[in-house]
């Protein structure tokens, strides 16, 4: 079994800061936004929702300095995977969680990917004639496009990401320019707000839609193998992306509530098409409609990108199934793990969006976000063999923030998606230690 070193010397470091920033705001900037925002508007039912912004941007930047200081100290492809691993097997439990991670990234990375090309399919309903059964079918097609262009070497696709980064900054640009004449501050006093509990929960709801839609800040970890620097480049590729978004998120909604009253933003399905509609006509909705069909697709590329390299660095660390350490022969990237990753996303284009958000989050918080904090904590205690290029800031307190801000999304969510999230881990669980079982036999019979 190669050990988890040969990952560094497999895959080509080519990813510089720019690249990395410009993949993981790709991967947090799609069509997330533009899908959530009116939702998101409903929580607290008016203007006051954007706090859910300010409060998500707030555990996103704490969150993100625990994955600049993880990915500085451990520049290795799977990001959280390696952590875990690392961080719990000092006792006793790196093997299970690492497994746990891989487990949830096979359920949540295709049904992730899938909310982002269901919405995709959606956007491109609103200007041409596609039949509600064609829908998940364009859907799939949008996943199997990114497929295509994924399957190649890291470095050929660098230029692509400046150009779809550069794509995404002149829409918002454009959209928020487009709004500026018709915007009127008024429409941004908070209405009046929820009574009682209904406070409490509209928040954590809101706050739950605003990760959603910042989620990506990771991307470059999950590559790290492949990023040169990374000791400097992954704690500014994080951070940098997650100052950016929080700045663009609460620039473009208040643009567009100030120019959309919030009580017909709240009952757009395509809110950027209906406002471009409202101020510039049909034309410029289209033309707007279609650089969203792009960003869209910039998002999932991204994405995919980063959830590949996952199964194939634990096949690596043979915690998964030998399959997916397999390399391209020519381009040396992981193609078994993209084809798994790409494929169930297009199965997952059957589901609709209106609870996918809800199950991903609450899973990732059990599986992922959690468990990351204790791994950063038993790193920094247990673990003094390991340099730490960078080192969060005023630590402890973004950690503490971190976990409170996770926990209250998942208090706040349905009880049934948090059952069935933990029918999920108890699932992992069974399935860690049935093929641990096997394992042992395979090795003690003669």
């Amino acid at each position: 079994m190669q050990t988890s070193s040969s990952t560094t010397v497999a895959l080509p470091r080519v990813v510089g800061v720019w690249h990395g920033a410009a993949l993981n705001v790709l991967h947090m900037v799609g069509v997330g936004p533009f899908i959530t925002m009116p939702l998101l508007l409903a929580t607290l039912g008016g203007p006051q929702a954007m706090l859910g912004w300010v409060l998500g941007a707030v555990v996103a930047l704490c969150d993100g300095l625990i994955w600049a200081e993880l990915g500085a100290a451990l520049p290795r492809s799977g990001g959280p995977y390696v952590y875990l691993r690392e961080g719990f097997g000092v006792i006793g439990l790196g093997r299970l969680l690492s497994f746990l991670f891989v487990w949830q990234i096979v359920l949540t990375a295709p049904l992730s990917l899938a909310t982002g090309c269901v919405g995709f399919a959606d956007y491109l309903a609103a200007i041409l004639p596609i039949s509600a059964r064609a829908l998940p079918f364009v859907a799939a097609g949008a996943a199997l496009a990114c497929v295509a262009i994924l399957y190649r070497n890291i470095s050929g696709t660098r230029l692509l990401s400046y150009f779809l980064w550069v794509l995404l900054a002149g829409a918002v640009v454009w959209l928020l320019a487009a709004a500026w004449p018709h915007m009127e501050l008024a429409r941004l006093r908070f209405a009046p707000w929820p009574r009682g509990g209904a406070v409490f929960r509209g928040l954590g709801h809101a706050t739950r839609y605003a990760m959603y839609d910042y989620a990506g800040y990771w991307t470059v970890n999950y590559v790290a193998a492949e990023v040169r620097e990374p000791g400097k480049v992954i704690p500014r590729a994080v951070l940098w992306a997650v100052g950016a978004v929080a700045a663009l998120y609460l620039m473009m909604t208040a643009g567009i509530v100030a120019a959309l009253p919030w009580s017909v933003a709240v009952h757009s399905t395509a809110i950027a098409t209906d406002l471009m509609r409202a101020v510039a006509g049909p034309a410029a909705a289209t033309v707007m409609t279609m650089l969203i069909l792009a960003i869209t697709l910039a998002s999932l590329f991204a994405g995919m990108l980063g959830y590949s390299r996952v199964p194939y660095a634990a096949a690596e660390d043979g915690n998964f199934f030998r399959v997916f350490r397999h390399l391209h022969p020519r381009q040396r990237f992981p193609d078994y793990s993209l084809l798994l990753i790409g494929g169930l996303a297009m199965l997952a284009c059957v589901f609709s969006l209106s609870r996918l958000i809800e199950f991903l989050l609450v899973l990732q918080v059990f599986m992922k976000f959690v468990p990351q904090v204790g791994a950063q904590w038993l790193i920094r205690w247990k673990r003094r063999d390991l340099r730490l290029p960078f080192r969060m800031w005023l630590f402890p307190l973004p950690s503490l923030i971190a976990l409170a801000g996770w926990l209250y999304i998942a208090v706040t969510a349905d009880l049934g998606a948090v059952g069935v999230c933990l029918a999920l881990v108890a699932a992992g669980v069974l399935a860690f230690y049935t093929r641990e079982a096997r394992a042992r036999r395979v090795v003690l019979t003669p």
